[in-house]
């Protein structure tokens, strides 16, 4: 019982957290997701890759949003797109926790048939207080 009080605070305050912030609209999420296409995939820890298509030092995000963009490029084949926010933390490399909203765009390419060929996600976080990217949230998948 007495654990149970002891949580009972946490678990309000987790809740009302998620209740007091407003989803990002589409247009933010992909204003956000269109202006990280600088972002160094080497400070990246959970997206830092390398390429073999590419003859390039330094890949970008952009550089790999490309790249998973054009899967379906001059083929039959079709890619559909979706893209969703949830609320959640991230803590810093400072160890500070911020409050952000998690977000993941997500390809699936598929034959004429509509049989699965292939998929793709990038996940990354937008601060709740700011509405920008916030560094050290991008996830390649």
């Amino acid at each position: 019982m007495k654990i149970l009080l002891f949580m009972l605070p946490l678990l309000y305050s987790c809740s009302t957290i998620a209740n007091n912030k407003t989803p990002p609209s589409g247009e933010l999420f992909y204003d956000v997701l269109l202006s990280m296409t600088d972002v160094k995939l080497s400070n990246e820890p959970l997206c830092n890759l390398t390429s073999v298509s590419r003859n390039t030092s330094e890949l970008t995000f952009g550089n790999h949003l490309s790249t998973i963009l054009s899967v379906s490029y001059k083929t039959n084949s079709t890619n559909t797109i979706s893209s969703s926010c949830s609320i959640s933390k991230h803590e810093k490399e400072n160890k500070t926790v911020v409050d952000i909203w998690d977000c993941k765009l997500e390809l699936k390419e598929t034959n004429s048939k509509g049989n699965f060929i292939s998929s793709s996600m990038v996940a990354f976080g937008i601060n709740t207080d700011n509405l920008k990217y916030q560094a050290g949230t991008l996830r390649c998948f």
